[in-house]
């Protein structure tokens, strides 16, 4: 498979997790709206993905592999802190502040793989990352307003959500195992740890008192099998590529909602959102324009001054 290739099977699983992403925010408004528990609604995608994963394992789309948990209870751990935390983020502050906490998120992976992975980026990479974060926080952020339990959880939020991106990258790779046969262990033991965690949050006598009409539980199973096709592609995309690629990736989400909430629900696009959007983009297509770059010129062959300038070193 050449790069043109590769690249357009990443592209692919971007669009769908781009595609999922966005429906599966309209989608969870709606459901929300007649079952407001979101941490036990996580708890159903979660058997939900561990069931399709369980489907595709048994018809053969992909094969099991046996996997140290030890090595993957670090994964599970990042990700029940990612839940939680944000929800705590949310339920304590603003949405100013808490937007501008996901916006952390793409300099921490890019500071964590960096500094701790040793994995390199441009000063051309940088700027683009600079770029994306500022146009999402003019788009985003109208104003801000903090309190200590809200930042706590916040901050902490950012490093649980960055290490749970970089990790899922660096498992696949260190226990070479696939997007899927990583996901089917790490799915179930974070069900176990959410199944602990819920109550905190969501009441059970509530859970079990709210019903149901046939227009909720329809939307309900529709947010599960959306969940299945968010969290594949998102190990698909940084088994392919990175934490921080997947990052740059999932800005183009935020600004397709803003797009979305102006075509369908007439929201306001003041200028100042739309000059966010074109920084936004702006961004996103430099950097992917360096990494399809930096990727063409690793596989091309050496030139011929590059091998006489090596042969005359020996």
């Amino acid at each position: 498979m050449n790069v043109l290739q590769k690249n357009a099977v990443t592209l692919s699983f971007i669009a769908a997790n781009t595609f999922s992403s966005v429906l599966i925010i309209a989608v969870n408004k709606v459901v929300f709206n007649a079952f407001p528990f979101p941490t036990f609604i996580t708890f159903l995608h979660f058997i939900f993905t561990f069931s399709g994963l369980a489907m595709c394992a048994k018809v053969g789309l992909f094969h099991p592999k046996k996997l140290s948990m030890l090595a993957v209870l670090p994964l599970s751990l990042a990700f029940c802190g990612y839940v939680v935390l944000n929800n705590l983020s949310l339920q304590y502050n603003q949405v100013g502040f808490y937007q501008t906490m996901k916006i952390m998120v793409t300099p921490t992976v890019a500071i964590i793989e960096v500094f701790i992975y040793k994995k390199k980026l441009t000063a051309s990479m940088w700027y683009c990352l600079g770029a994306i974060c500022l146009g999402i926080g003019i788009c985003t952020v109208d104003s801000i307003q903090m309190n200590p339990i809200g930042v706590i959880a916040g901050l902490s939020a950012v490093v649980s959500t960055s290490f749970y991106q970089v990790w899922s990258g660096v498992r696949q790779k260190s226990l070479q195992a696939s997007s899927s046969q990583l996901l089917l262990y790490q799915v179930p033991m974070s069900m176990f740890i959410l199944l602990f965690i819920f109550p905190l949050f969501d009441s059970p006598k509530d859970i079990v008192m709210t019903g149901l009409d046939a227009t909720s539980g329809s939307m309900l199973l529709l947010s599960c099998c959306l969940s299945f096709a968010v969290n594949i592609t998102i190990f698909l995309i940084i088994g392919r590529t990175n934490a921080v690629t997947y990052n740059v990736a999932s800005h183009v989400k935020t600004v397709l909602n803003y797009c979305v909430a102006f075509i369908i629900f007439g929201d306001p696009l003041t200028w100042k959102v739309v000059v966010g959007i074109m920084l936004t983009l702006g961004g996103i297509f430099s950097y992917s324009y360096i990494k399809i770059k930096m990727q063409q010129q690793a596989l091309s062959p050496p030139s011929a001054a590059a091998v006489s300038a090596k042969k005359e070193d020996v």
